[in-house]
């Protein structure tokens, strides 16, 4: 083997048409081991690609934005949450940051702005329904330490 210069038998090489003696000039341990290194070390790049476009797409697809609308809102709001003015904490659950929700008024299914996934989430269990949140911020009030 090129790699780790034991001497194997040809049964432990693949079989290539492209060698002269019709195996590879590595031990299959060590071909399956440098693909696998290389695969994992591409993994990373290909997911980010993989989410990428996948955040293009159903950008264009639910809200009819194209990447360049939503990094201009982004940048409007500082890449802050429109309501805590905090930046996005949490990760994906494939350990990418998470990018601004984008919020909107499901009656007129209009555009509001950006939110944090908190913020967002917060709204959404609250219904929007404002006379909710002001019950909310009182019973928060009432019971402040």
């Amino acid at each position: 083997c090129s790699i780790c210069k034991k001497k194997k038998p040809a049964t432990e090489f693949y079989r290539t048409r492209n060698l002269r003696y019709g195996v590879s000039c590595r031990c299959k341990e060590c071909f399956n081991t440098e693909r696998y290194d290389k695969e994992k070390a591409n993994r990373k790049i290909h997911l980010e690609k993989s989410v990428r476009a996948s955040r293009k797409y159903r950008l264009k697809k639910v809200w009819g934005l194209t990447l360049a609308d939503y990094e201009a809102m982004k940048d409007s709001q500082n890449n802050l949450c429109g309501i805590c003015g905090r930046p996005e904490t949490q990760q994906s659950r494939l350990g990418f940051p998470k990018e601004l929700a984008i919020d909107h008024d499901h009656a007129r299914n209009q555009i509001r702005g950006l939110l944090c996934t908190s913020c967002n989430r917060g709204l959404g269990y609250l219904g929007e329904d404002i006379e909710r949140l002001r019950a909310a911020i009182a019973y928060l009030e009432r019971y402040k330490a």
